[in-house]
């Protein structure tokens, strides 16, 4: 029980996975594997419902394994079909998936292509975030693809459909960090701020920040964003004019906030947030309490 109940409420604060439960299948196995040795009545219903659920077991893994078998659609169904159909209208190039590292990974495997799962604050970050695919993908041209109505139609699957459009010379850097060293901030009775943050570059390269949008994002308790502005006047202080940033260095910035006339009441936090080739902002700032 008290397994379950750590996994419900996780549920109120965090997106969570069905699966992440099934460790407890050990300490069930273990518990009542004795039970069963001594009950011979229990065991004989135990053998009976065990049997017939591999018997499902087994139907199901066929059923996922061969649509032509299947009764349902699943999430397995259709997905090389799709991914063929995608390869040929993007040119074989690198695909930049916006939002899913699902899509990501079943094109990769069935195509052999590089892709990349972009993840924007209304998404969440995944293994793409730890492992070197951003790098792979830089200064190539490649083809930005979602399922918001955005460009043109590349693919189809079932109802969803697959939009997209080519960049030149992709260039993201996600891995960059802003940092707010504020444990709250107080926004009551302004329209303005002056915002000063740390922009921390672990990247072997120097990046141009003409290259990158930044924005002040406001979310709920639940990271649900409620605003998001664009950050304007930005700064390296004491760098004059520079817009360059160098390898794995630290750099103190500034900028000016316009607040929302109205923020949303249940709005708990505030972040900087960074945006590339006209993508969603993502995770590169850290959540400020604030006071409005």
């Amino acid at each position: 029980m008290g397994f379950i109940s750590f996994f419900f409420l996780a549920t109120f604060k965090t997106s969570t996975q069905p699966q992440w439960t099934a460790i407890i299948l050990i300490p069930i196995i273990v518990v009542c594997f004795p039970y069963l040795i001594t009950h011979k009545k229990i065991r004989k219903v135990f053998v009976v419902l065990a049997s017939i659920n591999l018997l499902v077991l087994l139907y199901m893994r066929l059923d996922l394994a061969d649509e032509n078998l299947a009764v349902f659609k699943w999430e397995t169904h259709e997905n090389k079909s799709w991914a063929e159909s995608l390869q040929k209208n993007t040119e074989s190039l690198p695909i930049v998936f916006e939002n899913s590292f699902q899509n990501a990974s079943k094109y990769t495997f069935y195509t052999g292509i590089e892709t990349y799962s972009y993840n924007s604050l209304s998404y969440r970050q995944n293994q793409f975030d730890l492992a070197g695919y951003e790098e792979k993908l830089q200064g190539l041209s490649v083809y930005e693809v979602s399922n918001n109505k955005h460009g043109k139609i590349l693919s189809k699957r079932r109802k969803k459909v697959f939009y997209g459009t080519k960049i030149i010379n992709y260039r993201s850097y996600q891995q960059l960090k802003c940092v707010i060293n504020k444990s709250k901030i107080d926004f009551t009775n302004k329209k303005y701020y002056t915002l000063e943050f740390d922009l921390i570059n672990p990247y072997n390269t120097k990046i141009d920040l003409n290259r990158i949008e930044f924005y002040g994002v406001f979310q709920t308790k639940k990271h649900k964003i409620t605003a998001q502005e664009s950050l304007k006047n930005i700064r390296i202080l004491g760098a004059g004019e520079s817009q360059f940033i160098l390898p794995n260095k630290t750099y103190k910035m500034t900028c000016l906030l316009i607040i929302p006339d109205k923020i949303n009441p249940l709005t708990t936090t505030f972040r900087v947030a960074l945006s590339f080739n006209n993508l969603p902002p993502g995770f590169e700032g850290n959540p400020v309490k604030i006071i409005f």
